[in-house]
C-alpha cells in the first residue's frame, strides 16, 4: 500500500522531469540545424556602402603602427 502511494506521488514528478529534458533536446537539436548554415560573404571596403558594414581585420600591431603614423 505504501509503495502504491510513493507511486501516485512521484509519477507526475518524474513524467514532469522527463518533459523538460526532452524539451531542452529538442531546443538544442533545433540550433544545431541553425549553426549549419553557410558563411555569410563579407564585403570589401569598395562593396560596402557605408563604413558601417565594413569590418577590419588585422595584427593589434599593424593597427597600432598605423595609429602612431597618423
Amino acid at each position: 500500500m505504501r509503495r502504491r502511494a510513493w507511486t501516485i506521488l512521484l509519477l507526475p514528478i518524474i513524467v514532469l522531469v522527463f518533459m523538460v529534458g526532452w524539451i531542452f533536446y529538442w531546443m538544442g537539436k533545433q540550433q544545431d540545424k541553425g549553426s549549419t548554415r553557410p558563411p555569410v560573404d563579407k564585403k570589401t571596403a569598395s562593396e560596402a556602402g557605408t563604413e558601417e558594414e565594413y569590418v577590419e581585420v588585422g595584427v593589434i600591431e599593424d593597427l597600432m603602427e598605423k595609429q602612431t603614423e597618423v
